[in-house]
């Protein structure tokens, strides 16, 4: 019997869609309870919902609520705890293969089901060998093939097997797969709870990341091309590119990345893990540094376009005009403003960077978005996604302030940063993003769609997401 908190851990929406068919909304509420029926009809809100980040659910007309053992327990009358556990563990974290009696069961499924029979302290040596804590694993992960002496893994149809040799001949494969790959995912370490997911070429690296959500691909080669059968794991998520730093490595990345752009996937963000050269994720975990280097957000690579790294203009063409028709000029990458104080004329220095409203994020909301373009003036230009609420001195000082290592200040008063927030609103570009966007510290860049004209095809592309 697995421990409590093992199938404590299986994602309870996850669960619940699977055994009452229903699903549920974006705010995680279910429109019928499974037990009272509350917000059956129209006219009835729901009253079931689920806690993602703690993974447990509640009914706020009848009261029930608890993990995913409490959910079977109350689903199946009469059940008692081990009967919830097993039966968690059969159907969600054990691969079990029990066709009726009268269905055929092929060749290949045999081939599943013998292999998962083997013992596997062979197939956990060989993870120890690569420095793979198998205690981190969940169940039915990987198993051993006896016949070919390897460690295997099924992908998340069930129908390949994935062999990676724990004794490799010279001039031979270190992995091989039965069958064509045909799009194949390995999804064991996958997490729905989690809000970012990692995108491995080989399972051996998804296995070297336990803590964290990951997908493999198996290979270079298989380029998946069913938008949904990849859709399920990365919709609402913040997708990393995490392949090898080879040739290979860096051509399925290419791949990937305009593949999740052109096809208009409801993800938050895409960045790239980048290794060193000739390295992916096992090799840093065997010599003890991958933590170091996932945590280090210098290793994640931007992607820039042209209209965000051209640089604004240092100066304006007529000062005198610029400050009486918009209230301030712009001289050696500085905004500055020219005041009459008893008669004299007085100049002000109000900031040591410049800006540009790239985008205006209209959503329908009153807290919509912008991006906004900051070049210092020593040069350097950064973006940032700024809220419209933190569009006020005290926030916008504090905002720019807290993007690291970047000292950029702002000198004057209300007046006149709404002055120069005015100025760059009628020059902006306004959009509606077809995705699910959200400020996000940790990611590095956003994707966001941009409309060319009437007649072109909207498209999207990657912004750098400066901290």
């Amino acid at each position: 019997m697995p421990m409590i908190e093992e199938v404590k851990n299986i994602s309870i929406k996850t669960l619940i869609e699977n055994e009452t068919g229903n699903s549920f909304d974006k705010n995680n509420k279910l429109s019928e309870c499974p037990f009272c029926g509350s917000g059956k009809g129209k006219k009835q809100s729901p009253a079931f919902s689920i806690n993602i980040k703690e993974n447990y659910y509640k009914c706020f007309s009848c009261g029930s609520q608890g993990s995913t053992i409490d959910f079977m327990m109350n689903l199946k009358k009469g059940w008692k705890e081990r009967h919830a556990i097993k039966h968690l563990e059969e159907k969600y974290l054990k691969i079990t293969f029990k066709p009726a009696v009268s269905e055929k069961i092929d060749d290949f499924q045999k081939t599943i089901y013998a292999i998962s029979q083997n013992p596997v302290e062979k197939a956990k040596e060989y993870l120890a060998q690569r420095k793979i804590n198998d205690k981190l694993l969940p169940i039915g992960s990987y198993m051993y093939d006896s016949i070919h002496d390897a460690v295997a893994f099924v992908d998340s149809d069930k129908k390949l097997i994935n062999r990676r040799m724990i004794r490799v001949a010279k001039g031979s494969p270190k992995a091989k797969n039965q069958g064509t790959l045909n799009g194949s995912i390995y999804d064991k370490l996958f997490k729905p709870e989690l809000d970012t997911v990692f995108l491995h070429e080989g399972v051996i690296n998804a296995l070297s990341m336990p803590r964290y959500s990951s997908l493999a691909i198996f290979s270079t080669e298989n380029k998946i091309k069913n938008t949904s059968k990849l859709r399920k794991y990365v919709n609402g998520k913040k997708v990393v590119l995490a392949f090898d730093n080879d040739n290979a490595g860096n051509n399925c990345f290419e791949y990937y990345k305009t593949f999740l752009i052109t096809n208009r996937f409801d993800i938050q963000s895409i960045r790239k893990l980048v290794f060193p050269e000739n390295k992916d994720a096992n090799d840093l975990l065997c010599s003890g540094g991958l933590d170091k280097y996932l945590n280090n957000k210098n290793n994640y690579k931007l992607v820039w376009e042209d209209i965000l790294s051209k640089p604004i203009p240092k100066d304006s063409k007529d000062k005198r005009k610029d400050n009486k028709e918009h209230g301030f000029f712009m001289e050696k990458g500085c905004y500055y403003t020219e005041e009459t104080i008893k008669g004299k004329t007085v100049t002000k220095k109000m900031s040591n960077f410049l800006m540009e409203s790239i985008y205006h994020l209209t959503d329908g909301t009153k807290e919509s978005r912008r991006v906004i373009k900051f070049q210092r003036n020593t040069n350097e230009i950064l973006v940032s996604e700024i809220y419209s609420s933190e569009l006020n001195l005290e926030k916008f000082k504090r905002v720019i302030r807290s993007i690291p290592e970047r000292g950029l200040s702002f000198f004057g008063n209300t007046t006149q940063l709404d002055y120069i927030l005015t100025f760059h609103y009628d020059r902006e570009k306004m959009l509606k993003p077809y995705l699910n966007w959200g400020i996000n510290p940790n990611m590095k860049f956003t994707v966001l769609p941009m409309h060319l004209s009437q007649k072109t095809t909207s498209f999207c592309f990657l912004i750098n997401w400066a901290l």
